[in-house]
């Protein structure tokens, strides 16, 4: 439903999360290679529109997000620390809205990917919200 309702949203962010649900809907395969299809298709679609974006720190969450939670053995797992880097970065973030910001500093910090530093540093950001 929601990757009907995001066909009609032309704006970048809106593209990110369909390359996103593409690559999450490969988990519904059981067929391998139709599993390594959509993921690579997502991924595809996703890494050229962070290329052409680069500053829009909800791609960039998005990625972070898919590349903490998918198998090690994938291979996509290489630009963890540039996406923490970039979110990290005021900004950027100050484009986004409120509520928005919020969630997405709420999942960086409950990932379990940060170090202490980087985990006292979203939850300062967090708490000045």
């Amino acid at each position: 439903t929601l990757l009907e309702i995001l066909q009609n949203d032309s704006s970048v962010e809106a593209q990110g999360y369909i390359a996103a649900l593409t690559i999450l809907k490969s988990r519904f395969y059981t067929y391998p290679f139709k599993k390594l299809k959509y993921f690579n298709k997502g991924k595809r679609a996703l890494e050229i529109l962070i290329d052409e974006n680069y500053g829009n720190p909800e791609l960039h969450y998005l990625r972070f997000s898919i590349q903490i939670s998918v198998p090690k053995f994938l291979g996509y797992n290489s630009s963890i620390n540039e996406d923490l880097l970039l979110l990290k970065n005021q900004s950027a973030m100050d484009s986004l809205n409120k509520k928005t910001h919020s969630i997405i500093l709420e999942n960086i910090l409950s990932s379990g990917q940060l170090s202490n530093e980087d985990s006292l540093y979203f939850t300062k950001i967090k708490n000045e919200l």
